[in-house]
């Protein structure tokens, strides 16, 4: 089955009723509540509805590439956004250590530091962790029938096991 979609002729310019269905359409609302919010409806069907809300969105070059550029733009702000957001946070955990170092604070001084790190990307995971290597394991069995047994007073009652490599991490 052929996907081919007519795509109408137009100049680049909206008109207002278009741009408002473009913006409303990039706001979230989908084809028909983005049609019935820029055109006027209450003589149409839900079909004709969903039928010109669809032609608009999919065949109409101006709408398509307006509809692009809204998402773009929309992209770039939320881009620049994150990043303001990570400059200021950044701004504030060093506001942050300074003020701890200067009241001795170094615990709290640590956790900006930890923060910074963190937000710069220098730091990844909960936190800094070693592999511990577990090569041997002492096990010590006590043998109750041994207490009071003059011949087993005295003796070793631990057992050494060598359980192999085992990595703990």
């Amino acid at each position: 089955m052929s996907n081919d979609h007519k795509i109408l002729p137009t100049s680049r310019k909206l008109t207002p009723r278009q741009e408002k269905f473009a913006l409303a359409m990039v706001d979230g609302h989908g084809q028909s509540a983005a049609y019935k919010q820029a055109y006027s409806t209450a003589n149409q069907s839900p079909e004709s509805i969903s039928s010109n809300a669809y032609k608009l969105a999919h065949e109409h070059t101006g709408i398509a590439l307006r509809l692009e550029e809204l998402r773009r733009d929309i992209g770039l702000a939320v881009v620049e956004a994150r990043a303001w957001d990570r400059v200021r946070l950044i701004d504030e955990a060093v506001a942050n250590l300074h003020l701890a170092r200067e009241a001795r604070q170094f615990g709290p001084a640590n956790k900006a530091v930890e923060i910074i790190a963190r937000l710069t990307g220098n730091l990844d995971g909960p936190e800094v962790s070693q592999d511990v290597r577990i090569t041997k394991v002492t096990v010590v069995l006590t043998d109750t029938r041994s207490q009071g047994d003059p011949e087993l007073d005295g003796a070793d009652d631990g057992l050494t096991v060598d359980v192999g490599d085992y990595e703990v991490t």
